[in-house]
């Protein structure tokens, strides 16, 4: 990462990561084995990746998708 704005990127990145860490922190039946840095970088990560791959109007809706992503983080897969 290079250029003018990067120690304010890196600012804004460092506040978001520790918003969604306390919000994580918050969650009572975590098991004791997750470590929270991975569960918050997991949160980054897909909803970062979304910007990526979705294209509006192709497949389902960007509130469908996102629910999609809540659900999946708070209560897994299986």
């Amino acid at each position: 990462m290079a250029g003018k704005h990067k120690k304010e990127l890196l600012t804004k990145e460092k506040a978001i990561f520790s918003v969604i860490k306390d919000e994580v922190g918050k969650i009572d039946n975590m098991g004791k084995n997750i470590d929270q840095n991975v569960v918050t970088f997991l949160c980054i990560s897909m909803s970062h990746w979304l910007g990526y791959w979705y294209k509006k109007g192709e497949g389902m809706e960007i509130d469908t998708i996102i629910d999609h992503n809540i659900r999946i983080i708070f209560h897994g897969i299986l």
